[in-house]
């Protein structure tokens, strides 16, 4: 077919990795021809018999006529999203596209099948199996279904086929990217400056859809979509629209993408060195931080219950002070405290990530501070600036504008209890604030965190009129990630302190324990499946009951 470049105004891209030489479908319709299924043999089997056990069977599709109607269904579902766009060139492709029936492969390796035979699927009257040759082409498809096919370069990104394809100011149009390759697994990954993450190579054989950030495209339509994509045969998406690139796609970045790193600041919440960030771990998060800067050793537990709240506990030891007259000995100060962070707004192409957070919410109150606080990506770098009460905002640099609403406002007064357990509401957001804020940046090759930040505290106000000396406002530090669970922080503050800590961390949405109550698994059974009576439905409603705890309607 003839290639040509087309532009495409405000659009979206979807990529798709084929092979648009017309023998790939001429081969493809021989191998079909081969491929007669045997009921109740094992894909593996299939394998090993047709094309033998070095085959290369990334493009291999296994077909099944009772999956057609699901797919439907599917392809309905996203239809039924895009109906509000003004543009329905889109929507007809879809609808030209064959429903094939396609189901995805753990691993399309006949003897990794063996291995597993969980994953081996038992084929029967009814299956297809077709294995396609390698591909060697991607191609973007925009919002009106018109594809661009450009050749797949090992080691380009998700957005260096965009850019060949659309160009660079097109291709920043979008935020997120969908992507299915050729064995028909998805995925999505953040491909903006503020969300960039790691993200899987698109392979020959790959497809990636990549709406733009305004044309009204949901994320369940895009996973709907991409979902939908992934079950047709090479080069059935490329129509008589197809165009190429003007120029081969290149790897545009010196290193792979990496997502975001946000590590625990002295005070055990994400955040920088002294002051907290906007930023939040994910969800089941655990951390456990301990931190020293004389005269404060500070060990926290943290933990990120949801994905918008994070929520922790505090004990600090002031190793100048005595713990008090009635404590034999040199015992030093010891205080607790807890403290919360909750997302107010998420980070978009536009607007920055908010978080509102409270520190020492009770008890002494030594240390009490609330704050409302943004940040903002680019990249490997991340930005935060916020506003600070109490000990965040000691500098007192700035009126407190909530003295709009009584002079109340304008004094920030501490716990005449002095005692655990009470919430000193007339401390918060009370008092003189001050501006904080900093910058980090992770390092794209290497496991260095590094972090600058000016600081809300002149540390003249101290607990137990601990006064501090500061040469600059200013604090600079480093994390070093030592392993997924482990990183270690250094750094100068106050301009004439150095700050040493260490944080373990994981995650609680991982850890598991043997069900030794459930009912024990059905085995799979290698003999030719046969027709059920009404009985044994019956019988597998009652099962699935018993496995899964849904009722069988």
């Amino acid at each position: 077919m003839t290639a040509r470049f087309v532009g495409f105004a405000g659009t979206s891209a979807l990529c798709l990795t084929l092979n648009l030489v017309p023998m790939v479908a001429a081969h493809a319709q021989n191998l079909a021809n081969q491929s007669v299924v045997i009921p109740g043999e094992r894909l593996s089997d299939w394998i090993l018999r047709v094309a033998g056990p070095h085959a290369d069977t990334a493009n291999l599709h296994w077909q099944v006529d009772a999956e057609r109607a699901p797919q439907q269904r599917l392809r309905q579902a996203v239809l039924n999203s895009l109906r509000g766009l003004p543009d329905a060139r889109l929507s007809d492709w879809l609808r030209s596209l064959a429903l094939t029936g396609r189901l995805t492969v753990a691993i399309p390796d006949a003897r990794w099948l063996q291995g597993a035979p969980e994953q081996d699927p038992i084929l029967a009257e009814g299956h297809k199996i077709l294995l396609f040759p390698k591909q060697s082409a991607v191609t973007v498809i925009t919002q009106e279904g018109l594809p661009c096919v450009a050749p797949f370069v090992q080691g380009a990104a998700i957005v260096d086929y965009l850019q060949a394809c659309l160009g660079s100011a097109k291709a920043d149009a979008a935020d997120r990217a969908w992507i299915a390759q050729s064995d028909g697994r998805t995925a999505n990954f953040g491909i903006a400056a503020w969300n960039l993450e790691a993200q899987a190579e698109p392979g020959p054989g790959a497809v990636i859809w990549a709406p733009a950030r305004a044309a009204g495209i949901s994320a369940p339509t895009s996973d709907n979509l991409i979902r939908f994509l992934a079950t047709q045969e090479p080069g059935a998406l490329v129509s008589a629209g197809a165009s190429s690139p003007e120029s081969r796609p290149r790897r545009s970045s010196f290193v792979a993408p990496q997502s975001a790193q946000y590590t625990a600041s002295d005070w055990g919440e994400i955040g920088l060195l002294q002051t907290p960030t906007a930023r939040m771990a994910a969800t089941g998060n655990l951390r456990l931080h301990v931190s020293r800067v004389e005269p404060y050793t500070q060990a926290t537990v943290m933990v990120q219950p949801l994905d918008w709240l994070e929520a922790g506990f505090r004990y600090t030891d002031i190793s100048n002070r005595l713990y008090g007259p009635l404590i034999a000995g040199d015992q030093s100060y010891k205080d607790k405290s807890f403290d919360f962070k909750a997302r107010l707004h998420s980070e978009t192409g536009f607007w920055p990530q908010i978080a509102l957070g409270m520190r020492d919410i009770g008890g002494t109150g030594l240390f009490s501070a609330e704050y409302l606080v943004a940040n903002k990506r680019w990249g490997n770098w991340d930005a935060s600036l916020g506003l600070g009460w109490g000990y965040l905002g000691s500098r007192g640099n700035l009126k407190n504008p909530l003295s709009l609403f009584g002079s109340e406002f304008e004094t920030r007064v501490g716990n005449a209890s002095a005692t655990g357990g009470v919430v000193n509401t007339q401390a918060m957001f009370r008092g003189p604030m001050a501006l904080f804020g900093g910058v980090q940046w992770q390092s794209p090759s290497n496991p260095w965190v590094l972090k600058l930040e000016l600081d809300g505290n002149n540390y003249q106000n101290e607990p137990f009129a601990n006064t501090q000396t500061v040469t600059s406002p200013f604090n600079f530090g480093a994390v070093y990630r030592y392993s997924p669970t482990a990183d270690f922080s250094v750094g100068i503050e106050r301009g004439n302190r150095l700050m040493a800590g260490v944080t373990l961390h994981g995650g609680l949405d991982t850890l598991f324990s043997p069900k030794v109550l459930d009912a024990p698994a059905i085995p799979v059974r290698a003999e030719a499946p046969t027709e059920l009576a009404p009985s044994g439905w019956s019988r597998t409603a009652q099962t699935i009951e018993a496995q899964t705890g849904w009722s069988v309607r």
